[in-house]
């Protein structure tokens, strides 16, 4: 009996925003029955009734690039072995793998979120664009012959339609946000916070500026996934005088309840291809949004398609404007709290049954049509 397949190169155990992401698909693969293609942190498969974790042999420690290959390479082989009714990939990488699979490739279904080149364009910002002319011709084709590509925000989508993905492919739901714990409340404590998930959101220099202009008392609290982040790389972005009123911690399921403590979330993110492409939106508005958290971010299309009205903004890479409005909404509570209670009014409408409703219409509609064939 041919069964749909899930396919990423997140931790299917991790505490990241992606890994939220995942367990919602679990969820509805548990409804119809399933395999699940995915790593794992501590090389325990997960344990959901109804589905076959098939863990890939990934080394601990293993960077984005070779984790993506191995997971690419065992999706196409479980694909040429089992012939599935479908593939559903978060993340091109397992994509490129279950198109490369077998004479007559299954039905591909794309999450794409930030895509191998645009990552690493952010990471190599002197990179010319030949340097990976090859690499984005190989994610356009991939994308072209997926049976249906899902973006999370209308920049998505428009970018997608620019990269020749017909119009008809292309399905659109903003997904839910990380479910936390506690009630959220104003926090007594002028601590701050950011969140780091990505490459493309570790250059935090516009953030450092802001502090450095700070004359109210603060403290921030940086939680970073350590998979894709060093913590190194953050320290060098902060002075000694900064570091004394920081404090750097891996992002996990315990570390994440240290949000209870925060006056305000800053988002101190700089422009980047995955930001204005729509796929990445920064951990900080997730997290901040998802604690109903205060929140000041920098004005980007894509942000503002998730924060809506439940944030604060400011212009990109403005520190001197950054700066100011952390003032404000840690010395006045008044305006803190209005700002509170409009993010928690946004998070309200971020729901994960809108898009779990979307893919289950979509898996649907696949496995008509294939019991039609």
């Amino acid at each position: 009996m041919r069964v749909p397949v899930l396919a990423t190169d997140v931790y299917s155990d991790g505490a990241t925003y992606g890994a939220e992401r995942l367990r919602s698909r679990l969820g509805l693969l548990a409804r119809t029955g399933g395999q699940l293609i995915a790593p794992t942190m501590h090389d325990m498969p997960v344990s959901v009734t109804g589905v076959r974790h098939i863990v890939p042999e990934v080394p601990v420690g293993a960077d984005a690039d070779i984790r993506g290959r191995l997971i690419s390479d065992c999706v196409r082989e479980h694909v040429a072995a089992t012939k599935p009714l479908f593939v559903h990939c978060l993340g091109l990488r397992a994509a490129v793998g279950a198109l490369l699979g077998g004479r007559r490739p299954p039905v591909v279904i794309i999450e794409p979120g930030v895509t191998p080149a645009q990552r690493l364009r952010d990471e190599n910002p002197d990179w010319g664009p030949e340097r990976l002319q090859d690499l984005v011709s190989l994610e356009d084709r991939v994308l072209a012959r997926a049976h249906a590509v899902i973006a999370t925000n209308s920049i998505q989508a428009g970018t997608l339609l620019r990269r020749g993905v017909a119009q008809d492919r292309i399905w659109m739901a903003l997904d839910g946000l990380p479910t936390l714990g506690w009630a959220s409340r104003l926090s007594d404590m002028p601590v701050l916070a950011t969140v780091i998930e990505s490459p493309s959101a570790v250059d935090i220099s516009v953030l450092a500026a802001a502090l450095e202009r700070l004359r109210c008392t603060w403290r921030l609290l940086v939680l970073y996934d350590s998979d894709v982040v060093s913590r190194k790389d953050i320290v060098a972005q902060f002075g000694s005088y900064l570091m004394s009123r920081i404090d750097i911690e891996p992002l996990t399921r315990r570390s994440i309840h240290r949000l209870e403590t925060v006056r305000l979330m800053v988002c101190g993110v700089r422009t980047s291809r995955a930001l204005n492409a729509g796929g990445f939106i920064p951990a900080s508005v997730i997290w901040g949004m998802a604690a109903a958290c205060p929140l000041v971010a920098p004005d980007m299309p894509a942000i503002r398609a998730h924060l809506g009205h439940g944030g604060e903004y400011y212009e990109i890479e403005d520190a001197g404007q950054f700066a100011a409005l952390i003032e404000r909404y840690v010395g006045d509570r008044t305006v803190s709290e209005a700002l509170r209670q409009r993010c928690e009014t946004q998070r309200g409408r971020l729901t994960w049954a809108q898009s779990e409703d979307l893919v289950t219409t979509l898996w649907a509609a696949i496995a008509n049509q294939m019991t039609d064939m």
